[in-house]
């Protein structure tokens, strides 16, 4: 009896937080979506003088949304421990058939968090323009920034990424306004 009040304290003091319980080899899949508008500029008649110049007054509409989907990316993920005093990480993502993704992040508790990155991703458009020209089934390559936030659940972590900046398509600027994206890695054991 003795011995167990000893040992149970020392074994809940060994609880892995933080970088050390997010450390290790796991498979991952990302997906998801994104919404962005389109820009149309309009130049109004009004026009005004300043300093000698003309200066017409320019007013920027957004169109309806549209629904764009990332390409699904699956592979190997590795996270590896930089500073276990600041609780830093590295996590290397090892595509199936593609490349390698690298995102340094900070982990506390059961908690992580993901500095922000830029990458060059690839988008499918899934919606019909507003204005009737056709969109659907479009591939667009560009670079988004990408920030986001996990949650260790047992051997599961669940990230939840944000997407964001503007992308051209048919000539036009597109500005990411929402985004729905998740990537699940499973620890292998």
């Amino acid at each position: 009896m003795a011995v167990a009040i000893v040992i149970l304290p020392m074994l809940a003091s060994c609880e892995k937080v933080g970088s050390a319980l997010f450390r290790g080899n796991y498979s991952f899949k990302t997906s998801g979506s994104i919404t962005a508008v389109r820009d149309s500029a309009y130049i109004y008649d009004t026009t005004y003088t300043v300093n000698g110049f003309q200066i017409d007054t320019i007013v920027t509409e957004h169109s309806e949304p549209m629904t764009f989907n990332i390409n699904h990316e699956a592979g190997q993920m590795d996270i590896t421990e930089i500073n276990s005093e600041d609780n830093t990480v590295v996590i290397t993502m090892n595509v199936t058939g593609g490349g390698i993704i690298v995102y340094y992040a900070t982990a506390e508790g059961s908690s992580i968090s993901l500095d922000e990155t830029v990458r060059h991703i690839t988008l499918t458009s899934t919606s019909l323009s507003s204005d009737g020209g056709e969109l659907d089934g479009k591939f667009i390559s560009t670079d988004i920034t990408i920030n986001g936030a996990g949650e260790m659940y047992d051997n599961i972590a669940l990230f939840n990424l944000d997407y964001a900046g503007d992308f051209w398509c048919n000539d036009r600027l597109y500005h990411i306004t929402d985004c729905d994206i998740v990537c699940r890695a499973k620890r292998n054991e």
